[in-house]
């Protein structure tokens, strides 16, 4: 017990000084070996004891070993297996906590992290509430009851339970932010400006604040702010594709007034078309947009990245003839565009519409989309295993599916992931892999 270790100080003294004094007689070699036996002894039994100094689980349990009812021994030892997600092991010992120590705030605070990971989520309230009913100056309990009622709906409720945290300590970006998402909801735009802008004031990297900020801007009309805060978003987290899509879709309501003035004033204007075309995509406007795509590959009939464009919209309307089509127009444009052989084979591999199958093209499409990408782009190999399986070479779409869910799993690609192993499940039972009906999107 490290308490006692201060307090040990002067019997270890008087005791020292008591052998010192009984040993004085004994010759100096007999002193000797005494001292050695005593080191040694002592330095086995410091070797076995450090074991259970290796972490603060081996701690804890030797602890209640010894002394079962010791309250504060459990709270350690779940809190400790709540860092490793022992999340089982971690409730059952904060459980044992508060039924020994009903006065611990900070354990029936824990006890309730543990049950909202197990999905125990009204027992996980019922311990927060017990957690600032024990203790009502604990903040992280108001924040995670605040969390868990915005969780259930209770708007109202998790309203004034942020506001109490930050009445405790106002310098609390995560419930500035949480409340004012729920200002947003509850209609309240500019008190949930003011508290987003307050948390990404107490923590500049705070990245989802950033995002909420943009998005409280642009519903203000304050576009250029809301600019700002998406692109100032997206420089501290490039991968954060809530804000890249929120940016894009303020960039594209931009361009559609820009490209609809400019195609007012000259409607043979191709890139206009496109820029528009672009544009409504992003806003979901899908025929919209096919239509200003076909007037560009009109006025430019040899461009073949816009017929592919075209063809990925048209995929994903289940248009599967015109998509083939364009596809076909695009890679005689230019036969090193890979993109267009990768969806084109993918399409001929995995189209529903049996009618439209084409196997051996398919696998010629996706060999040389590999070949252009040196095999090293896991979208072209799951499209060229998909060729191999429709014409039979089962083995060989296997182990070229194998090849593309490594890569996926390096390039963190979680829908490919799923995907490719959905197409490894296929072909390990000797059967190729089809879209479902509607859809010929590619991998």
């Amino acid at each position: 017990d490290h308490f006692q270790h201060a307090a040990m100080i002067g019997p270890i003294t008087l005791l020292v000084a008591l052998v010192a004094q009984v040993l004085r007689p004994v010759p100096q070699v007999a002193k000797s070996v005494i001292a050695m036996m005593l080191i040694v002894g002592l330095s086995v039994l410091t070797w076995q004891r450090a074991a259970v100094f290796r972490g603060q689980e081996p701690l804890w349990r030797d602890t209640l070993a010894k002394n079962e009812g010791a309250a504060i021994a459990w709270y350690n030892l779940g809190v400790a297996l709540l860092e490793r997600k022992a999340n089982d092991e971690a409730e059952s010992s904060l459980r044992r906590a508060v039924t020994l120590a009903p006065g611990m705030a900070k354990a029936h605070n824990n006890h309730g992290v543990a049950l909202k990971r197990l999905d125990r989520r009204d027992e996980a309230l019922v311990a927060y509430r017990n957690s600032v009913k024990t203790d009502p100056t604990m903040v992280e309990g108001w924040m995670n009851l605040g969390s868990e009622l915005a969780v259930r709906g209770e708007h109202k409720e998790a309203m004034d339970v942020f506001q109490r945290a930050l009445s405790l300590d106002e310098r609390l970006p995560v419930a500035h932010h949480s409340l004012g998402l729920l200002k947003v909801d509850n209609g309240e735009l500019a008190e949930a400006l003011r508290h987003f802008e307050r948390a990404v004031e107490l923590n500049p990297g705070f990245v989802r604040a950033y995002n909420s900020l943009g998005m409280a801007y642009l519903t203000l009309e304050r576009r250029e702010d809301a600019r700002r805060a998406f692109t100032h978003a997206l420089q501290l987290f490039p991968y954060f594709t809530e804000a890249q899509h929120n940016l894009n879709i303020l960039n594209a309501q931009d361009h559609v007034q820009a490209a609809a003035e400019q195609i007012e004033a000259d409607p043979n204007n191709a890139d206009a078309h496109v820029t528009l075309a672009r544009a409504l995509r992003v806003l979901g406007k899908i025929e919209t947009s096919n239509e200003h795509f076909r007037k560009a590959i009109v006025l430019k009939p040899n461009e073949p990245s816009l017929r592919f464009e075209l063809a990925i919209a048209l995929s994903k309307l289940g248009q599967q003839r015109e998509t083939i089509e364009q596809l076909e127009q695009a890679i005689a444009l230019d036969d090193q565009l890979w993109q267009a052989h990768m969806l084109l084979a993918w399409i001929y591999a995995t189209v529903p519409d049996e009618s439209l199958r084409r196997g051996e093209r398919a696998v010629e499409l996706a060999t040389q989309a590999c070949r252009l990408t040196n095999s090293q782009n896991a979208e072209c190999l799951s499209a060229l295993a998909a060729a191999y399986a429709e014409v039979g070479r089962l083995e060989e779409a296997v182990q070229t599916i194998d090849h593309a869910l490594g890569l996926a799993r390096e390039a963190g690609m979680p829908s490919l992931i799923q995907l490719t192993e959905q197409q490894r499940q296929h072909y390990t039972q000797g059967k190729p892999y089809y879209q479902p009906a509607g859809n010929t999107a590619a991998p």
